[in-house]
């Protein structure tokens, strides 16, 4: 059974006593620090959503408190468990591993090699597979010239800059010719 606990740490007092840019670093360890102190378990484990929060604003502007949930875990390394502490952010999603029991051995490279070939699979195209995607090319190709087009239109309804000038200065002088 995985245990939980709910804990707030205050960081604004290990942070200032550092340079402004080892900020986020000092933050980091001090949560390390305090989680070793609170749950008397050397090894400690940052999340993902915990560290991407603590680099969000910069490496000289970490959070000053946080809250955070202690997942206390054993892990499986060689034949023994290793107890850890995850150290994670109350909303963060959980994110689940599977695990695929791997064959020892020269089975185990065989299997692997078959498995990558039977993944493989290479689909025959028929001849009315390629017609229908000749034509969706082929109409593909018709929309961009009649886009092109139309800009074409646009651009030559569209008098020059020059021209609207002397347009507007006539208009606005009374330089109409009338005979």
């Amino acid at each position: 059974m995985v245990e939980e606990r709910i804990h707030t740490i205050n960081l604004r007092k290990t942070y200032l006593k550092v340079p402004r840019y080892k900020r986020a670093q000092k933050a980091i360890r001090a949560i390390r620090e305090y989680v070793k102190k609170h749950s008397k378990n050397d090894n400690v484990k940052i999340g993902k959503y915990l560290n991407l929060l603590m680099w969000s604003h910069g490496r000289k502007n970490p959070p000053v408190r946080v809250k955070v949930k202690f997942i206390y875990d054993k892990e499986k390394i060689k034949d023994k468990d290793v107890d850890f502490v995850k150290v994670e952010l109350i909303d963060a999603p959980e994110e689940v591993k599977k695990e695929e029991p791997k064959k020892k051995g020269l089975l185990g490279k065989v299997g692997d090699l078959k498995s990558k070939k039977e993944e493989k699979p290479k689909e025959e195209k028929t001849e009315e597979d390629k017609k229908e995607e000749e034509k969706k090319e082929k109409k593909e190709v018709l929309t961009h010239k009649e886009v092109k087009l139309k800009h074409q239109k646009i651009k030559q309804a569209i008098p020059d800059k020059g021209a609207a000038k002397i347009l507007k200065q006539t208009i606005v002088k009374g330089n109409t010719d009338k005979k």
